[in-house]
């Protein structure tokens, strides 16, 4: 499947949400004028929430406007948190609707209920509105699913909440037709609480992911199963996720051989985010830390041992108990290798054909010395012919 560009995303969006605002006008157009001459409640709350999708439309329309935009360097993961805040903005919008709603049609149920006029135009533009909105319901729903977009979702789904609620409407005619004028109110609440449970949910989805929750642990472990397929990582862990929009971002610990050059577990670390990101569409961003070891496992009596020395510092230190003029003044190279909170000190040392090896005696009674420095783990000798 090709991958729509941002700009393309958002075209498309605006057409599929200009063609459902069509409809939701022509629908609260109908409901109001049927509902003004019926005198029914119910459809005058019903034409209202098509307004109100009238209104959401041009919100979706604003929103795209944004959150398809490329990352800048104000917003360096992109703009889809802009989604989520709109999303926010239409399930509050909902549900303050459905409380004004449900509240004017209690204190009217109580006050005596209304002197419905039920007839052939009310029942007719109640079918058309069941009919058309869960059709306009089907049509944006699948093209939220082809650019994955949470807040055409919410869109769509508030136009079927207008099927549902047309619906409502309907068997309030029902009733109504048969002398029970009172159900009119009845029908009125039912959808002001059908309008606002759809708010509230779209409110608690947007809240969840401004808190920064993790993706699925279904989806993690798919995750985690990628990049332990990768050659060089031994283990991985402290995976993290955290979603923005219908994208993802994620941090990973990978575990890689002690002795390997920086270069190259930097190389495996890349590896990692590329497949990441190639594997998995959702996943815009990751962030890779490299271990030569599990980090967790390591025990840190105190805070006084959690940083060892770095190279200007620990060189210096070897200087001192060894002499300025030792061994390390004829190394070609000194590698440091931090694991298990101590540092294993590698020395390669050139080696020529009159020149001989270290003996095991010079050895250990290097290794002596540097034991007096609570940080030395091991002392290794590496030759190099030159």
């Amino acid at each position: 499947m090709v991958e729509l560009t941002a700009n393309e995303k958002r075209n498309f969006s605006n057409r599929v949400t200009i063609t459902g605002s069509v409809v939701d006008a022509i629908n609260g157009i109908l409901k109001l004028t049927a509902g003004i001459m019926s005198q029914s409640q119910s459809m005058i709350v019903d034409g209202l929430h098509s307004f109100s999708d009238l209104f959401t439309d041009i919100f979706v329309i604003f929103i795209n406007r944004y959150s398809h935009e490329e990352p800048d360097e104000e917003h360096p993961y992109g703009h889809q948190r802009i989604e989520t805040l709109g999303t926010l903005a239409m399930g509050s919008t909902l549900l303050f609707v459905a409380g004004a709603f449900a509240y004017e049609n209690i204190i009217k149920l109580y006050s005596g209920g209304s002197d419905l006029k039920v007839n052939f135009i009310s029942f007719s533009v109640t079918l058309f509105s069941i009919f058309s909105k869960e059709g306009i319901f089907h049509y944006i729903s699948r093209a939220a699913k082809k650019i994955k977009s949470p807040l055409l979702e919410a869109s769509a789904w508030h136009s079927r909440t207008d099927a549902f609620s047309s619906l409502v409407v309907m068997i309030g005619l029902i009733f109504s037709y048969f002398g029970y004028t009172w159900f009119d109110s009845v029908a009125a609440i039912i959808v002001a609480i059908l309008i606002g449970r759809i708010g509230w949910n779209f409110m608690k989805d947007s809240l969840v992911e401004l808190s920064d929750t993790s993706i699925s642990n279904e989806r993690m472990k798919e995750y985690m199963e990628s990049i332990m397929k990768i050659d060089g990582v031994i283990d991985a862990h402290n995976l993290r996720s955290r979603r923005m929009g219908n994208k993802a971002i994620l941090d990973v610990n990978v575990q890689v051989n002690q002795r390997i050059t920086a270069s190259e577990g930097h190389e495996i670390s890349s590896w990692v985010a590329k497949k990441l990101i190639d594997q998995f569409e959702e996943v815009i961003d990751v962030t890779v830390h490299t271990d030569v070891e599990d980090d967790l496992m390591v025990s840190y009596s105190s805070v006084k041992n959690l940083f060892l020395p770095l190279r200007s510092d620990a060189v210096a230190a070897l200087e001192q108990v060894w002499g300025t003029q030792s061994i390390i003044s004829r190394a070609s190279s000194i590698r440091l290798h931090y694991i298990e909170n101590k540092i294993i000190v590698e020395l390669i040392l050139p080696l020529k054909e009159n020149e001989m090896r270290l003996s095991k005696e010079m050895i250990s009674e290097l290794t002596q010395k540097a034991s007096t420095l609570t940080w030395f783990g091991r002392l290794d000798i590496l030759y190099r012919y030159i």
